[in-house]
């Protein structure tokens, strides 16, 4: 019985194979030995299915190949602020390998019953011919890009230094796939493969970049009057520090601020990597003491492959705060809220920041009035709401009453009742500093 079972076992087997090609059932060929040849094999119900499914079956093999180098050696890449993993590459290898067609040749085709089998293969070595000088060609372009960008950086050109540096980086992922297929079917990678990895590229940058310099080339005081804007400008060079020489930078954005964050100005690098900008002292120091102003790359108006790059270029200039020993008188006059005091209380205490004083016997007085701007029913879902709106006209006048300076002051309040509505507005008046320095400064 046991025989029976075997010997039908046997037919069966010898009746749904007859005729199928070795190759179909074994994947092998000896006619197109492994050691030379990739071959793929194909199943379909017409011919052409067969051809295009042993043509998939070919990029397949490949691709396993590949996983199989890949897998025990993962490593990460940067670009940019993106990580490719190697696994990632073989996105693109998938589709490098596809390329791989049109030196596929069908071998063989062969129709048994109602299925065509066909035999794709690739010659390893006449392919890798090929492959060799596509990766070449890939990095003689690479060296010709890396070249042109240090040329352009020599010549003041960071800009097309940084576009040369981008088209690097857009090519390393098809050089990367070329040399995983190369490695999957050869065992070993090209020996100058390593110079082209990104974070090799991204090394070439960040040392290029650590020349770069912003330089003060004024002769500036180093103790202002704050609040009125300074006779001579703050003179820069942006400069790429060469092996025998300082090379200006040119057309490069740049931003000047305080170092509280507000913008002093922004402009660009002239030819020879000169800017210059004028600005008004303030102090940023708690104890309105000293001013400090940064003056950087402006990397928002870059490129993004540039801007992590440049974020950190910058200098900084720092000053003191001198305050003249000068006295004021204060008269607020205030008709509607009965809050002249209160006002008065505000403007010494903006003073006193400065260590200034008051004093009835002043050459200088701040006078100030209270004006109504605005005052209306503001309709509510759940009552009736008052709004107010005041504005503080500040005039700083001379021993003969003449005015020196102006500043207005606007502040608003809201409330269930009109009064309440003006108490609040009084108690929301906020003085900026910057704007009050800009104001009593005409007497220093």
């Amino acid at each position: 019985m046991k025989s029976k079972i075997i010997l039908t076992t046997i037919l069966i087997y010898t009746l749904l194979f007859s005729g199928i090609p070795e190759w179909a059932k074994t994947h092998q060929s000896k006619k197109y030995p492994s050691s030379s040849y990739v071959i793929g094999v194909g199943i379909g119900k017409t011919q052409e299915e067969a051809i295009e499914n042993a043509r998939a079956d070919l990029v397949k093999q490949i691709i396993v190949k590949i996983k199989s180098v890949t897998e025990s050696t993962e490593e990460e890449i940067q670009q940019d602020k993106t990580i490719i993993s190697r696994s990632e590459i073989l996105n693109y290898v998938k589709t490098e390998a596809e390329q791989t067609m049109p030196n596929v040749k069908i071998a063989e085709i062969k129709r048994v019953k109602k299925n065509y089998y066909a035999l794709a293969v690739l010659n390893r070595e006449k392919y890798l011919s090929t492959l060799k000088i596509q990766i070449k060609d890939i990095i003689m372009n690479i060296e010709n890009l890396k070249a042109s960008a240090n040329n352009n950086l020599n010549r003041g050109n960071l800009l097309v230094y940084f576009e040369e540096f981008n088209k690097i980086t857009d090519l390393i992922p098809e050089l990367l796939s070329k040399n995983e297929i190369y490695s999957a079917l050869t065992g070993s990678n090209l020996a100058q493969i390593n110079e082209y990895f990104l974070e090799k590229i991204d090394t070439d940058i960040k040392n290029s970049i650590s020349n770069i310099k912003i330089k003060l080339i004024s002769n500036l005081n180093r103790e202002y009057v704050p609040g009125k804007p300074v006779e001579n400008p703050i003179i820069f060079k942006l400069e790429y520090q060469a092996k025998n020489s300082s090379i200006g930078l040119k057309g490069i954005p740049i931003v000047v601020k305080y170092s509280t964050g507000e913008i002093i100005d922004r402009i660009k690098t002239n030819d020879n990597g000169i800017g210059k900008t004028i600005f008004t002292p303030f102090p940023t120091d708690k104890d309105n003491l000293t001013g400090k102003i940064l003056i950087l790359i402006d990397v928002d108006k870059l490129p993004d492959f540039a801007m992590e790059y440049l974020e950190n270029v910058q200098t900084d200039f720092t000053y003191k705060i001198k305050i003249p020993d000068i006295n004021f008188r204060i008269k607020i006059i205030d008709t509607i809220s009965g809050s002249s005091k209160l006002i008065e209380t505000l403007i010494a205490r903006e003073l006193s920041k400065y260590n200034l004083k008051i004093s009835q016997s002043s050459t200088y007085e701040i006078r100030g009035e209270v004006n109504m701007v605005q005052d209306k029913e503001i309709s509510s879902p759940i009552n009736k709401l008052y709004y107010t709106e005041i504005n503080i006209i500040l005039k700083l006048l001379d021993n003969n009453g003449n005015k020196i300076s102006a500043l207005t002051i606007k502040s608003s309040g809201v409330d269930k009742t009109h009064i309440q509505a003006i108490t609040n507005a009084i108690n929301s008046v906020n003085i900026n500093s910057k704007e009050f320095l800009k104001f009593i400064s005409s007497v220093f």
